[in-house]
């Protein structure tokens, strides 16, 4: 009896409960294409840095993914759901309006690169996207480099002379005091009754003195004294109420010539 009913239920079993699911499973996998999830960027709202234009366009709705900043130097990275088309032409038509010159334009693909400036203000802007998400970077610097030659502010000249280098002759320093333009200056004393030049050159000790000599007269400068020694000559110069003192010191490589000025005592 129970050999029966074993018998029975083995029969009322669906055909195929006991084999291998492998082959059908294998079939099912040519016809159904596995997809990878939608990964979506990790957005880090943060805010614009100080001191970045108030008048350079942001595009509605953008959040600020990116903004390190240094003095007078900014780089923004924004990012935005909307056609990289749609952002081009907001820049565009936003730059125009805000009276920002569009130096270049350039195409890459899917990226538009700009360059626009304002008065001293040079900023790049790079758009990259699709048509429905876009990146933008902007790049500002500022320099009054960037300004118009008219409009640049005047910079006093900080040397009087022409000279080789070294140390720099300070705006007040007197306008007739002798310089040798092929010297490099090494010190510079600059007090009101005692102003004094050290500086070496590869010309000749003969030929600087000859050169001293000659354009301290053009400053007007009358000399009353030339001392020549073995290791140097001494050169006493005077004008109104000041004397000068030139020292050249003869060296064969790089001989050195110190000028000091220095106000008249008054005769007791």
């Amino acid at each position: 009896m129970r050999m029966l009913l074993l018998c029975l239920f083995i029969a009322a079993m669906p055909a195929g409960c006991g084999r291998d699911k492998g082959n059908k499973e294998d079939g099912a996998d040519k016809d159904v294409k596995l997809k990878s999830p939608e990964v979506k960027p990790r957005v880090i709202k943060t805010d614009l840095p100080h001191g970045f234009p108030a008048d350079l366009p942001i595009y509605p709705g953008s959040e600020v993914t990116f903004a390190p900043s240094g003095k007078d130097q900014y780089r923004v990275t924004f990012r935005c759901r909307a056609a990289a088309d749609a952002v081009v032409l907001f820049f565009e038509e936003q730059l125009d309006a805000k009276n920002w010159k569009i130096l270049n334009r350039e195409n890459m693909g899917e990226i538009t690169n700009l360059v626009v400036q304002k008065a001293e203000t040079h900023c790049g802007i790079s758009i990259n996207g699709s048509d429905s998400s876009t990146t933008i970077v902007m790049n500002v610097t500022r320099d009054k480099a960037f300004l118009p030659e008219d409009k640049k502010p005047k910079e006093v000249a900080k040397e009087t002379r022409p000279l080789m280098g070294g140390v720099p002759i300070p705006n007040d320093f007197p306008a007739d005091f002798v310089l040798y333009p092929a010297g490099k200056v090494r010190a510079i004393v600059n007090e009101p009754d005692f102003r004094s030049i050290t500086f070496t050159t590869t010309d000749r000790a003969e030929k600087a003195t000859v050169y001293l000599e000659v354009n301290a007269k053009k400053l007007g400068w009358k000399q009353f004294q030339k001392k020549i020694e073995d290791e140097k000559t001494i050169l006493g110069l005077e004008k109104e109420d000041r004397l000068m003192t030139i020292t050249i010191h003869h060296d064969e490589i790089e001989p050195l010539i110190q000028i000091g000025v220095i106000a008249k005592k008054e005769k007791k």
